[in-house]
């Protein structure tokens, strides 16, 4: 697998991820899903690997691709006035 989240936003996610699953576990009374949200940004940060860009990146890749139009080559004139 290529690494597809940068440096910062791995960092980002890192921090984010800990203090989601920190603070789901250390108050009883917030939904559980938050742990399960911190637990996915935390795993992508040590992986340095996205599933979820790496499916829109396969996605999308058709829509960005440029459109190559065959032109016929502009004829030169050989005859100077």
């Amino acid at each position: 697998m290529k690494a597809n989240i940068l440096k910062m936003e791995r960092g980002i996610r890192l921090a984010a991820g800990a203090a989601l699953v920190l603070g789901v576990l250390t108050n009883p009374f917030s939904p559980a899903w938050l742990a399960l949200i911190g637990a996915y940004f935390t795993l992508t940060a040590i992986m340095r690997w996205d599933p979820m860009y790496a499916g829109a990146r396969a996605l999308f890749a058709e829509q960005t691709k440029p459109r190559v139009i065959a032109r016929q080559p502009a004829r030169l004139s050989t005859s100077m006035r």
